[in-house]
């Protein structure tokens, strides 16, 4: 279990009112079992729900992860060198792919970019790649520097943003049935099952619009609940479902 899946399920047992008091025990086969105080266990499986891989074959969550990296990276050699205290957001141009081989290279070439073209203090600039083709690589759109007087420290990030998919009742019958599979497993080992379905909303590729009919429809499901956390906005809803043998 990854760091990430392990805060989720803390939290969720610390925050949703219908989670007994028990001993944790963090696992991968369900995810976490609650051995509750009064003798039962109930085992509680985890899934993220995150944009599928797009026509081209990128997928947006390893595409996000190098463009962290990146940026991280470009405030390191920031720091290495003159160290001004710049604000600097990174737009990513979303049609070409990144790879991991690619983080040193492109990381160094944005500051030095950056660094060759300083605005005055007070001015804000865009860098846009087709006007510094000779030292901005394709995989950047452009460079939006800020150089305020009073800043304190150097804030370089990578800009995220796009189109947000629906999360509509069909793709979540879809997630709860990969789910279901795996369900029979624990029986053995569990008396109750439940489902968690995690959107984290902290980045773009986690973020969902949720339609009216998936609060309405009733799901399939070997689990007796599901429920739709939304991490970000640290809020629940537990959908309806019917028992499936």
């Amino acid at each position: 279990m990854g760091r990430q899946e392990h805060v989720h399920l803390r939290r969720f047992c610390e925050t949703y009112s219908a989670v007994p008091n028990g001993e944790l025990h963090f696992d991968d086969k369900p995810d976490l079992r609650l051995h509750t105080d009064d003798g039962l266990v109930l085992g509680i499986e985890h899934t993220r729900v995150l944009h599928p891989a797009r026509l081209d074959g990128l997928d947006p969550k390893e595409q996000e992860e190098i463009q962290k990296q990146i940026a991280a990276r470009t405030l390191e050699y920031s720091r290495a060198g003159r160290n001004l205290p710049l604000y600097v957001d990174i737009e990513f141009n979303d049609r070409i792919r990144l790879k991991r081989t690619d983080v040193e290279r492109v990381a160094r070439a944005i500051c030095d970019t950056v660094y060759a073209n300083l605005p005055p203090y007070g001015v804000d600039t865009i860098i846009e790649q087709w006007m510094h083709a000779a030292t901005l690589p394709a995989e950047v759109s452009y460079l939006a520097v800020f150089r305020w007087e009073k800043a304190a420290y150097p804030v370089w990030s990578a800009g995220t943003g796009g189109a947000v998919p629906v999360l509509d009742s069909s793709r979540l019958q879809k997630i709860i049935d990969d789910k279901n599979e795996q369900a029979g497993h624990y029986d053995p080992i569990c008396d109750d099952l439940w489902l968690l379905i995690v959107i984290d909303g902290h980045s773009h590729s986690g973020a969902w619009v949720i339609p009216a009919d998936v609060k309405s429809t009733t799901y399939k499901s070997r689990f007796s609940r599901v429920v739709l956390y939304n991490y970000f906005e640290a809020s629940f809803q537990e959908v309806n479902v019917s028992p499936l043998a």
